[in-house]
């Protein structure tokens, strides 16, 4: 999209919005070979001097990184049971959520059977059958109910935890299945196919002097791929 800001006389200053962000008008473009600027330009420097787009062909992109990353990825994916990936890496943390969660609701339910018993006492108390004076008892139940309230707290807390936990798990599961049912189409689907798959796999792709490439994914790799040597499959 593009908005118009100020004109005067031929003149115009502007802003055009893309799906990467925004670009003032009229703006320098760089014209990147294989999305790199020629003469040792890195794209940090690019970053650092405030260039605000390049011009890059996707089809050099297409070709590197590409299918060579795209296809590794998959490769090493479908070669990795679901199990490894996803339930083991977080058994050991939920395991902990779990537990905590446990001792909480334990904890919880034993005070608030003392504070019950408590309360029963003054029942008692008012028959004359308590061996408790009603002062004491009106100061035992507020701590009673200070305690609960202090485990309740707790309690809601890890239960947080855990659902939080219990979420993310999900949402593996969900990225995992997405990513194998891509691995299964990507070599017989259309072109356009593949660019929206590579688009939901990459966020950026950051190409150096030496045309070294830094991949920035959309999947969190170090907690996903049990190990997968991106920086490796991108050389």
């Amino acid at each position: 999209m593009f908005k118009v800001i100020k004109k005067e006389g031929k003149a115009r200053r502007g802003v055009f919005t893309c799906a990467h962000g925004t670009v003032q008008t009229p703006v320098f473009m760089n014209v990147g070979t294989q999305a790199a600027i020629k003469g040792g330009v890195s794209a940090l420097d690019l970053k650092n001097v405030g260039c605000q787009i390049e011009l890059s062909n996707t089809y050099h992109l297409h070709l590197r990184p590409g299918d060579k990353v795209v296809r590794q990825i998959f490769e090493r994916m479908k070669a990795i049971p679901k199990s490894e990936i996803v339930n083991i890496r977080y058994r050991e943390k939920m395991e902990e959520r779990k537990a905590l969660l446990k001792s909480a609701k334990s904890d919880y339910a034993k005070a608030a059977a003392e504070l019950d018993t408590l309360r029963a006492e003054v029942i008692k108390s008012l028959r004359g059958e308590s061996a408790f004076p009603q002062e004491l008892l009106s100061s035992l139940i507020a701590d009673g109910e200070k305690k609960c309230l202090a485990i309740q707290r707790t309690m809601e807390a890890a239960q947080a935890a855990y659902d939080e936990g219990q979420a993310m798990l999900d949402a593996l599961n969900a990225q995992y299945d997405d990513i194998i049912s891509w691995a299964e189409m990507y070599d017989s689907t259309s072109m356009e196919s593949k660019k929206m798959i590579v688009s939901c796999l990459i966020r950026r792709v950051e190409v150096y002097r030496d045309y070294r490439l830094h991949i920035d994914f959309n999947i969190d790799f170090e907690q996903f791929s049990a190990g997968l040597d991106i920086s490796a499959i991108a050389a």
